[in-house]
C-alpha cells in the first residue's frame, strides 16, 4: 500500500474477545486513504495472531509486536511507524462507525485545524451512558480555548481517542508513561496547536468502559498519579498561559470527581482526598461561579467539594438513585 494521508493506531493488549469488532469497524470506513497500525503490546491471550489473520487479508493492516510496554508506549510505537501526516489512536476493545475518519477528516479541511476532537459516546459493557443530548454544531477554538472546552468537561475531553492529530505534534510531544497518561499528554497536544476543530460526533467512536478498567476499580497506589498529572498542567499553565490558572482548579476538581465518585475506597481514604483539596476549592469557589465560561454542573461540583466529605457523598448517592431509576 503506497503513502497514505491518516495513520490508525491501534495499541493491543490481551483484548483477543474485543478485537475483531473493533478491526472490522475500522475497515468499513467510507474514507479509504488510511493505514491500520496494530501494536501487539505482548499480549498473551492470543491477540497477536489475531492481529496476524487481518494483516493477511487486508493489504491496509499492518502489524507490528514488541515487549510489553504499556500503553503509551504502544501509541509511541504506532506514532513512530506511521506513514500518514494525520494519526488517530483507536483502543482495541472500543469500534467506531463507518464514518468515523471521514467526519474527523471533514472538521481540519472545515476550520484548516490542526486538530479535530470529537465527542465519544461512553459505554458499560451492557449499556450506552448518555453524555448530553442538545447537539452542539461544529466549532473551531485556539489553543486556550480549546484547553479549556477539553479540560472543564464539555462536550470533548483529554482521552487519547477520537481525535486526528499532526503526526509532527506527536512526535513532538510523545505520551509519558504511567497512568493517566490521555491526560497528561492532551494539554500539551492543544497547545502545540493554532486551531483545534471541535464535532459532535458521539456516535462515531463507542468508548466501552471495561470492569477491570483503572479508572473503575478499587483505589490503588496508581490512582494517586492523577494528581501529579494535575500539578504538572498547572504549573505548565501558569508558566505559559496564566490566564487559564482558573482552568486548572477546575483539573483539580475533575481528578477528585473521578475518584469520588467512580472508585471503589474505604471512607477514610475517601475523606482524606475530599479534605486535601477543599481548601483550594473554597478558596477559588466564588471565581470559579461568577465565571460566563464555566458550566453550570462545574459550578455545582466546586460548591459541593467545599463543603464536607459526608454531605458529598450522601448527594452523590441520592443522584446514583436518580439517574438509576
Amino acid at each position: 500500500m503506497g503513502k497514505v494521508s491518516v495513520s490508525v493506531v491501534v495499541p493491543v493488549y490481551n483484548v483477543k474477545p474485543y478485537l475483531p469488532r473493533c478491526l472490522d469497524s475500522l475497515l468499513m470506513q467510507t474514507f479509504q486513504d488510511y493505514e491500520l497500525i496494530l501494536v501487539d503490546d505482548g499480549s498473551q491471550d492470543g491477540s497477536g495472531d489475531v492481529c496476524d489473520k487481518y494483516a493477511r487479508e487486508f493489504e491496509r493492516v499492518r502489524v507490528y509486536h514488541k515487549e510489553n510496554g504499556g500503553l503509551s508506549s504502544a501509541r509511541n510505537y504506532g506514532v513512530g511507524k506511521a506513514q500518514g501526516s494525520w494519526v488517530t489512536f483507536v483502543d482495541s476493545d472500543d469500534y467506531v462507525s463507518e464514518t468515523y475518519l471521514a467526519d474527523l477528516l471533514h472538521l481540519v479541511e472545515a476550520f484548516d485545524a490542526d486538530m479535530a476532537i470529537i465527542s465519544v459516546q461512553r459505554c458499560s459493557e451492557k449499556q450506552t451512558e448518555t453524555v448530553h443530548s442538545t447537539r452542539v454544531e461544529d466549532h473551531c477554538l485556539d489553543a486556550t480555548e480549546a484547553f479549556r472546552e477539553v479540560y472543564t468537561g464539555g462536550i470533548v475531553n483529554w482521552s487519547g481517542c477520537g481525535k486526528l492529530i499532526r503526526k509532527c505534534v506527536l512526535k513532538e510531544f510523545p505520551f509519558p508513561d504511567g497512568y493517566y497518561e490521555d491526560s497528561a499528554s492532551a494539554y500539551l497536544h492543544i497547545f502545540a496547536c493554532n486551531k483545534v476543530a471541535i464535532g459532535d460526533y458521539s456516535n462515531d467512536y463507542k468508548y466501552i468502559r471495561r470492569q477491570d478498567s483503572i479508572t473503575a476499580s478499587r483505589l490503588r497506589q496508581e490512582h494517586y498519579r492523577i494528581f501529579s498529572v494535575c500539578g504538572e498542567i498547572r504549573s505548565y499553565v501558569l508558566t505559559h498561559y496564566p490566564q487559564m490558572e482558573y482552568v486548572t482548579i477546575l483539573v483539580y476538581q475533575n481528578a477528585v470527581l473521578q475518584l469520588l465518585t467512580r472508585i471503589q475506597m474505604p471512607w477514610n481514604c475517601y475523606r482524606s482526598i475530599f479534605l486535601k483539596y477543599r481548601g483550594m476549592f473554597r478558596r477559588n469557589c466564588l471565581a470559579i461561579i461568577k465565571r460566563h465560561d464555566v458550566r453550570l454542573a462545574s459550578k455545582y461540583y466546586i460548591l459541593m467539594l467545599s463543603t464536607v466529605p459526608c454531605l458529598f457523598k450522601l448527594q452523590n448517592m441520592c443522584l446514583k438513585i436518580l439517574r438509576e431509576h
